[in-house]
C-alpha cells in the first residue's frame, strides 16, 4: 500500500483503516460513483436488482465491518431494509467486496432511481 493514512485510531486492531464510497442510483439501479467522495475505492457496478460489486484500489488482510446510509431524491422510502455483505475477495490487485440491498424479508431490492448511498468499510491493514 502506497497511501498516506492518519497516523493514530484508539483501537486494539492494528492498522485499521477506513474507506467510504458514495454513489448516485440511476434508472435500473445503475450506479454512478462520486470519485471526489470515495478516495480508495476504483469501481461500483450493478450485478443485477440489488446486487452490487465493489472494487478498492489496494489489498487488505480483512473486512473488519460494512455500514450503508441511503438518502432518497424525495418520496417515501422503498422496501430497503439493509446491506448484506454476500462475499469478500482478497487479492493482489485489490479488495472487492459484493453487496446485496435487502427488503425486511432479505429479499433481494432495486435501489430506487435517484437515491444516493454513501458506504462505510472498515479493513485491517496488518496481520499483527
Amino acid at each position: 500500500m502506497n497511501r498516506l493514512y492518519t497516523q493514530f485510531r484508539l483501537s486494539l486492531e492494528k492498522r485499521m483503516i477506513d474507506i467510504y464510497a458514495l454513489f448516485a442510483v440511476g434508472a435500473t439501479g445503475a450506479p454512478t460513483l462520486d470519485s471526489a467522495n470515495s478516495k480508495g475505492v476504483a469501481s461500483i457496478a450493478r450485478v443485477s436488482a440489488g446486487l452490487y460489486d465493489i472494487t478498492f484500489q489496494d489489498n487488505y488482510v480483512a473486512l473488519m465491518a460494512a455500514s450503508d446510509m441511503i438518502t432518497l431524491a424525495s418520496g417515501d422510502p422503498s422496501s430497503v431494509g439493509g446491506m448484506i455483505v454476500r462475499s469478500v475477495t482478497l487479492g493482489s490487485s485489490g479488495a472487492a467486496v459484493r453487496v446485496l440491498f435487502v427488503d425486511s424479508a432479505g429479499a433481494a431490492v432495486e435501489l430506487d432511481n435517484g437515491a444516493s448511498v454513501a458506504l462505510h468499510f472498515e479493513w485491517k491493514g496488518s496481520t499483527v
